[in-house]
């Protein structure tokens, strides 16, 4: 599961040890804080599921270390990149060619280095460290905080980085914060320890959970991330912000799934005999139609056709009801104003690259359907049948409208049934709301309503996945 995949996210994990931590906070006034067992297992799941997402990186490749010392000791890569558990990288291949220029100028340590308290630390959240000149500086240790007196190294200050001055060191009395000995050491041999670079703020996104009210943190990321909290700390509006916003699917987004790009490898090799009774289908594309050519129907099998996207039904209502199964592209493109002036706020098109033209559309088109269909002939008798078949059309929300799932359940299930789920349960707008205990309810809830209103019934798609490190 990724954005794209491409060298530069190859390249990236090719030098990059990934890893996560716990670290309480710290703070020079206050010391360090206590965490919350619940919360973190939270916060390490949006850590390690955007991390997987945003770098293609295979979630056992991401591992949760007891510190950062052990973190250091244990990989073998050229770099040690660590997150404290609920920080966040979001992007696709521009967020890894940028960090790439920053491992390229990365010496030592690179973090965000605050001057607060009694010397140079490293702002918990995250940071990287180039383990070839860890060791070659002896392996020292991290630096974790405390009070007391040390000697370190003096350095020559900038905005963005932290200069060898060939000063020797001072002693300090006072609160030293994380990486504090690493600073030391670096500057010691003569590294120099940067800040992360502006161009990466755009793909970072920082977690304020112990820094503020962390009652309001525990409610809104275990149970309701979507409700509105005009009174939240600023740090968790800006989190749930991204949380429920930016990854879109919000409120006000309108997406369109013109297409779906997902393997046939789910569908089983056998079908059903004679065919399906009913088949809950998501609306984007033609894997509807994939999976009813590979299982089987009748002219008896009822169609039911539900997902919380309001344009894709309507998409697929115009495409059943008025295509003849002859040239999508040029279909599509006639229904795209009238599906645009159905919906007033700006569609998203998904893979809107290869929805440009006609001929783009039908390259895409044939490009779905050709692990199923052998020929046009095939496609067009298919076609032809599955139309003639009962549809109906509901917009509901799998993880958010349980009522109206078992409802839809309980009016269409019957004998032989299938429902397709597709990666509901673990899309970036899902792990991003919602728990993985809600998901699992959820999952639990709708699946255990069809076993018992069928004589048989199947779930394609992935069930929900805690995203822990490791």
């Amino acid at each position: 599961m990724a954005f794209s995949l491409d060298a530069d996210q190859a390249a990236v994990r090719s030098r990059v040890d990934f890893y996560v931590v716990k670290l309480p906070v710290f703070d020079p006034q206050l010391g360090t804080s206590l965490r919350d067992t619940a919360l973190d297992i939270r916060l390490e799941e949006l850590t390690t599921y955007f991390t997987v997402f945003s770098f293609n990186t295979p979630r056992n490749q991401i591992l949760l270390a007891p510190s950062v010392d052990d973190a250091l000791a244990a990989g073998d890569k050229d770099f040690c990149l660590i997150q404290n558990a609920g920080h966040i990288f979001y992007g696709h291949g521009g967020l890894a060619a940028d960090l790439l220029k920053v491992l390229d100028q990365c010496q030592f340590l690179t973090g965000r280095v605050v001057d607060r308290g009694g010397y140079f630390y490293l702002h918990d959240q995250c940071f990287l460290v180039n383990r070839h000149a860890w060791k070659a500086a002896g392996r020292p240790a991290f630096g974790v905080p405390h009070v007391g007196t040390r000697s370190v190294a003096v350095p020559v200050f900038t905005p963005t980085d932290l200069n060898p001055s060939g000063r020797g060191e001072l002693a300090i009395n006072g609160r030293f914060g994380y990486g504090w000995n690493a600073i030391s050491a670096s500057l010691t041999a003569e590294y120099t320890v940067r800040q992360w670079p502006v161009f990466m703020n755009k793909w970072m996104v920082d977690c304020g959970a112990y820094r503020s009210d962390l009652g309001t943190w525990r409610e809104s990321l275990l149970e309701n991330v979507v409700a509105p909290r005009p009174t939240a700390p600023p740090p968790l509006r800006d989190y749930l912000h991204f949380l429920s916003v930016t990854l879109g699917n919000d409120e006000t987004s309108k997406p369109i799934f013109v297409f779906n790009s997902e393997a046939d490898a789910d569908i089983p090799v056998m079908g059903i005999n004679p065919g399906l009774d009913t088949a809950f289908m998501l609306a984007a594309g033609f894997k509807s139609n994939r999976i009813l050519e590979r299982i089987g129907f009748t002219e008896n099998t009822e169609v039911v056709y539900y997902d919380y996207n309001a344009p894709t039904l309507a998409l697929k209502r115009m495409t059943l009801e008025e295509w003849d199964g002859v040239d999508f592209g040029a279909f599509f493109m006639a229904v795209r104003p009238r599906l645009e002036a159905m919906f007033p706020e700006k569609l998203a098109y998904l893979q809107s690259d290869a929805l440009n033209t006609a001929g783009t559309i039908n390259k895409e088109f044939q490009d779905e359907l050709r692990g199923t269909f052998e020929s046009f002939d095939h496609w067009m008798t298919h076609w032809w049948r599955f139309k003639a078949l009962k549809h109906s059309y509901v917009q509901l929300d799998l993880l958010r409208q349980p009522d109206e799932i078992r409802a839809m359940i309980g009016r269409h299930a019957k004998g032989h049934s299938v429902m397709w789920i597709s990666d509901a349960f673990n899309a970036p707008y899902a792990v991003a709301k919602f728990s993985w205990r809600h998901r699992h309810n959820a999952y639990s809830d709708f699946a255990d309503s069809l076993a018992e209103r069928t004589d048989s019934s199947l779930l394609l798609g992935g069930a929900p996945a805690l995203w822990l490190a490791g």
